[in-house]
């Protein structure tokens, strides 16, 4: 019921892009997703503000298993969705569009990554996870990560455009 499937969402069940990013198919998963989110969601909701953030965040994981929709239309494949990873690695990218040089020492890794790298690291991983995992959504985690990266080039725009109109209301005023 809550779970994200395409052919549901295509019969009518709206809400599954949202509610299939608060189950987790384990402790691990949970544990990981949050520890991430731990990580890198504090600086982001910074930058953004508490009530942007959660928009940030819903935003990334409903357009990271829209990603899934994809693979189905062309192969019939039906995957069952549940995490919060594709919102996580949106988190990611936002913190790496941020903060691009900041250094994080990654297990076993024994140098530095600044932000930019570890990106790359995650995008590469899940490809990898994609020939060698399948029950890994790797799809909702480009589409994550692409969604970040959208968000962030767009806010700009966005920014502005309300910053205008605020100030053509104010001038009519």
């Amino acid at each position: 019921w809550l779970g994200f499937q395409p052919d549901k969402l295509f019969q009518g069940w709206i809400w599954l892009p949202f509610t299939y990013q608060f189950l987790h198919a384990g402790l691990s998963h949970l544990f990981f997703n949050m520890l991430w989110l731990y990580f890198f969601g504090p600086d982001v909701e910074r930058l953004l503000g508490t009530r942007a953030f959660f928009r940030f965040y819903i935003i990334c994981g409903a357009g990271a298993v829209l990603a899934t929709i994809i693979p189905f239309v062309l192969t019939g494949k039906e995957p069952l969705v549940d995490g919060a990873s594709g919102a996580i690695m949106g988190v990611l990218v936002a913190f790496a569009m941020a903060e691009p040089d900041r250094q994080f020492f990654l297990f076993p890794i024994p140098f530095p990554l600044n932000a930019r790298a570890l990106v790359i690291v995650a995008f590469v991983m899940n490809i990898i996870y994609s020939q060698t995992a399948p029950s890994i959504s790797w799809e909702s985690h480009l589409g994550g990560m692409a969604m970040g990266f959208l968000y962030f080039k767009a806010l700009p725009m966005f920014t502005a455009f309300q910053t205008k109109r605020r100030k053509d209301s104010v001038q009519r005023k």
